[in-house]
């Protein structure tokens, strides 16, 4: 499968521009907090390490890891999370405040969702962002949610758009409820589409992850979506 050049230097024949600004490499070791993780099969899972180095930007936040690392994001310290990992692979995290109703992050907290297999949940992600994903959605008559009203898109690569949200007005194709439409923080997030050629097959790929956070916050965000691409991406494409 394709792999993709991001913050990290590896080869590939995509470049995702960083979201924030090349700079020192200097990293720092922050803690890993493994969530509760459902599990679509039953199978050994492997230790997730107690660290992870990450890029000094990333000072007094964790990394909210599943099962097995499988899916991880970068968050805010002391805030509740959990896992799912399906049985055909698709992977959820959200880290949101303890006391929120379904563990919906809209009250402060960040969410990632990958869909390698599940073709119907990877073009309903896609297909508002991705112009190849629409069609691919209509062909196989699956719905595709309009962007919500005042959302601003920034491509930054042929496989990844970036979006932000106003607050109150996010809700995800994929995830419906990850963030409540009565939040009141504005949301950032990344949608990653990503197609190719395996042993003669053509395939697709989608994630995304998101941040909701205090408009004075919002440069935690930045990092946040930034190390996941940088990290995440890798794993599913």
């Amino acid at each position: 499968m394709r792999k993709f050049l991001l913050s990290l230097a590896l080869m590939v024949p995509v470049v995702v521009v960083p979201l924030a600004t090349a700079g020192a490499t200097s990293t720092t070791t922050v803690p890993v907090v493994v969530c509760p993780t459902s599990l679509g099969v039953n199978s050994p899972q492997t230790p997730v390490a107690s660290s992870a180095r990450v890029p000094a930007s990333a000072t007094g936040l964790v990394v909210y890891s599943a099962t097995s690392g499988y899916i991880q994001i970068l968050g805010p310290r002391n805030l509740a999370c959990q896992a799912e990992i399906g049985a055909d692979g698709d992977g959820e995290i959200t880290v949101a405040p303890a006391n929120s109703p379904n563990q919906a992050i809209g009250r402060g907290g960040v969410g990632a969702v990958a869909d390698p297999t599940c073709l119907g949940c990877l073009l309903t992600l896609a297909c508002p962002f991705f112009p190849a994903a629409l069609a691919a959605a209509r062909h196989y008559q699956y719905g595709c949610t309009a962007p919500p009203f005042g959302q601003v898109t920034h491509r930054v690569s042929a496989d990844a758009v970036l979006f932000s949200d106003p607050a109150g007005e996010y809700v995800s194709p994929r995830s419906e409820g990850l963030v409540p439409s009565d939040s009141p923080y504005p949301t950032k997030g990344v949608v990653v589409y990503d197609t190719y050629t395996y042993k003669g097959y053509h395939d697709s790929t989608a994630m995304e992850a998101v941040c909701v956070l205090p408009a004075n916050e919002q440069d935690i965000c930045t990092v946040v979506l930034d190390e996941f691409l940088a990290t995440q991406v890798r794993k599913f494409t």
